[in-house]
């Protein structure tokens, strides 16, 4: 699949939609404020992003730039799985994801069928601003 803004978006909008994730609307609004300031061309649909915008809230307490939150999925593909983790920078804001396939050992595929549930999913807990 190949990376693009649209595909940015569309990996935002579902880690926002997950249960797991607490900060849905949070992280939609700072997609919606912020901008993409770096595609990966590897083949993963990893991405950066910077928000500039003071009224849109930190996602978490600053401390410091860090994954605050990954979810790690079993595919239709016995021996495949698909990685997320949720960057923010040192004052909070959300700040990128890594999104990868087969732990980046391959490009990410045009369709990716995930089994539900996510067989990890970890964070936030230790950066968590007020829900």
């Amino acid at each position: 699949m190949k990376n693009s803004a649209a595909t940015a978006r569309k990996w935002t909008k579902f880690v926002a939609a997950r249960k797991e994730f607490p900060f849905g609307e949070k992280i939609l609004a700072a997609f919606d404020a912020g901008s993409i300031t770096g595609l990966c061309e590897c083949g993963c649909n990893s991405f950066s992003f910077y928000v500039d915008d003071l009224s849109v809230a930190p996602l978490v307490e600053p401390d410091g730039s860090a994954c605050v939150f990954t979810l790690d999925f079993r595919t239709a593909r016995v021996d495949a799985t698909l990685s997320l983790c949720v960057f923010t920078d040192a004052k909070g804001n959300f700040s990128g994801m890594d999104v990868d396939y087969c732990a980046n050992s391959l490009p990410m595929p045009e369709k990716v069928k995930l089994l539900e549930p996510p067989f990890h999913s970890c964070g936030l807990s230790s950066h968590v601003r007020g829900r």
